[in-house]
């Protein structure tokens, strides 16, 4: 297997939240674990460690790295140097009010990406009392989009009278 790039792969866009990234680990790790037993087929094998979407994943790897499925060698180096870019991607907390579709989460991961510039791995958080907007931590650093965030500055400028929104 060459030297290669694996930040600059396809199957890394695919990669959006920290739980996908810790389901993905797992499954690495146990098909590592069975990469080299002779007794299954590398398909039964795929099949039995990773979820079809992290098999697309690796499938999407090892072509872009032109590894044959035979060359069990660079399989596991693969297996390796994904495991460890996928842990070492920052994490990025974001509280909301909803839970959002995935597709809407790729559209934030990617909103990141180009902003900040670098791939994120959002770990979203449920927080009905936001109202809407969101809260986010990254890199040690809290910034508050939140509707709550902004009735309560409102409210504490005596702007916004508990009354007058009764009314």
């Amino acid at each position: 297997m060459s030297e290669h790039d694996i930040k600059k792969d396809t199957w890394i866009k695919e990669l959006v939240t920290k739980q996908q990234r810790n389901n993905l680990v797992q499954g690495l790790d146990r098909l590592c674990e069975v990469l080299y037993q002779t007794d299954q087929s590398w398909e039964v094998k795929l099949n039995q460690c990773l979820s079809e979407n992290q098999r697309d994943l690796l499938i999407k790897l090892l072509q872009e790295q032109e590894i044959k499925f035979d060359d069990l060698n660079s399989i596991e180096k693969a297996l390796i140097q994904m495991k460890i870019y996928a842990l070492n991607l920052p994490i990025l907390t974001l509280y909301l009010a909803i839970d959002l579709p995935i597709k809407h989460l790729f559209g934030i991961a990617n909103w990141f990406e180009f902003n900040i510039g670098e791939r994120v791995l959002l770990d979203i958080c449920v927080d009905e009392l936001l109202l809407g907007g969101a809260v986010i931590y990254y890199q040690g650093v809290r910034r508050d989009f939140s509707l709550r965030s902004k009735y309560m500055y409102y409210m504490n400028q005596g702007l916004i009278d508990i009354d007058t929104l009764l009314n």
